[in-house]
């Protein structure tokens, strides 16, 4: 037995030398890649036929939002709507709906909506129903605030307007043009 560890004896700084080799080529390898997949713009979730409503401080639903889908993207948190619908419930003012073909909405309130935006305020015992086109919005529904810097047209019962930018406060009921503002009167029978 002796014997054959003599035999064996010059081959062990060989196995040494190979198990150091085979160690320190382990420790300078590059670390494998891992795909960083949190800069990709997929979506996590899809939600068809969306409805949500917000709620005021004293519990009573403020604005309701519907959306054909819903798609939420988490690499920047951003929520993209397909025919949205915002609808204002304020008891204390006339019921204020906004509709476009597309949104998005980023930090959970500021909400982008895009082509054949349509806003229409109901009529009130004052006022007849009021309808504004533009094809571009910034809506802030819990503020009751939306704005756009594109051409827009208001119309109701007896007035048509043209302008370029509007501001909407529907707490205060304020609607203002911002630049070329064309109106055209049709006068009462």
């Amino acid at each position: 037995m002796i014997e054959k560890l003599r035999n064996w004896l010059p081959l062990l700084p060989l196995l040494l030398l190979l198990a150091g080799t085979y160690w320190l080529d382990q420790q300078v390898r590059p670390l494998p890649v891992v795909q960083d997949n949190s800069k990709l713009h997929d979506p996590d979730f899809i939600v068809s036929d969306f409805q949500a409503t917000a709620l005021d401080e004293q519990g009573r639903p403020h604005h309701r939002i519907n959306a054909h889908t819903l798609t939420h993207y988490p690499d920047d948190d951003s929520l993209y709507l397909e025919r949205p619908d915002i609808l204002a419930l304020a008891p204390d003012r006339p019921t204020l709906r906004i509709t476009a073909q597309t949104g998005t909405t980023y930090q959970r309130d500021e909400t982008i909506m895009r082509g054949d935006v349509r806003i229409v305020r109901a009529a009130s015992q004052t006022a007849s129903e009021r309808v504004l086109t533009t094809t571009y919005l910034r809506a802030l529904p819990s503020q009751d605030y939306a704005e756009t810097d594109r051409p827009v047209t208001m119309s109701d019962a007896y007035n048509l307007v043209n302008a370029v930018g509007m501001t909407l406060d529907n707490k205060t009921r304020i609607i203002r043009l911002l630049s070329q503002v064309r109106s055209e009167h049709v006068p009462t029978n």
